[in-house]
């Protein structure tokens, strides 16, 4: 009988990592069987490595994975990719979740509480660290964000940084058809600081970025 599982760890391939005072073990893991990362289309063989992960933070369902440069560090209940996320370059230390069909890409993400990546969100080449929560078709791009953040709709951030130290969540939510401003905390965010959110150029490179990524992988 097939097995169900479509990764295995390999236990002689492991890194050690210290996550507040405590040694966590990390594993490579190994595809066992070939499939297709739907929120990619990038194929995962069988025999492939993938990134060095702590036992169970990448679900054996849906069509998830984490590539060979990534890490995933935690605890007992900590970081988790799932469903049909793809990690690729990145870090995750502490309780950050990626989870349907977003991606995330040469990132640092860290959480001691909880930082969860969702919907059809992109993060790439950003730090993020706190309690941040991006979903819906959210990007991030080249962008640092600290504290209670949630970033949602068809927000597109690039070259941003967004502090929060306060209590309360910082939301910043944009849809719509036109370019306009959006407020945070009460504060107004010039649109010249989110530059060309709706124009052809930005809505290609989210197209494409994936496109180029399997050119890469199969050239």
């Amino acid at each position: 009988m097939e097995s169900a599982d479509k990764y295995r760890l390999n236990t002689i391939d492991f890194k050690e990592f210290i996550l507040d005072g405590q040694k966590v073990v990390l594993f490579r893991i190994v595809a066992v069987k070939s499939f297709m990362n739907k929120a990619t289309g990038i194929e995962v063989k069988a025999g492939e490595s993938g990134g060095y992960i702590s036992p169970y933070a990448l679900s054996q369902k849906g069509s998830c994975w984490v590539d060979e440069n990534s890490l995933v560090v935690s605890l007992s209940l900590g970081s988790k990719v799932t469903d049909d996320a793809f990690v690729s370059n990145s870090k995750l230390v502490g309780k950050v979740f990626v989870c349907d069909s977003a991606k995330v890409h040469g990132t640092t993400i860290f959480s001691d509480n909880t930082a969860e990546i969702s919907g059809e969100a992109l993060v790439n080449k950003s730090m993020l660290s706190g309690d941040v929560y991006v979903s819906e078709r959210a990007t991030i791009d080249k962008s640092t964000l600290n504290g209670k953040v949630k970033v949602k709709g068809n927000t597109i951030m690039l070259d941003c940084v967004v502090k929060n130290t306060k209590s309360d969540f910082i939301e910043i939510n944009l849809s719509g058809k036109e370019p306009c401003n959006y407020s945070v905390c009460g504060q107004k965010i010039e649109e010249s600081l989110i530059r060309n959110i709706f124009t052809p150029k930005i809505n290609r490179k989210r197209k494409y970025f994936w496109k180029n990524k399997i050119n890469e992988k199969n050239a």
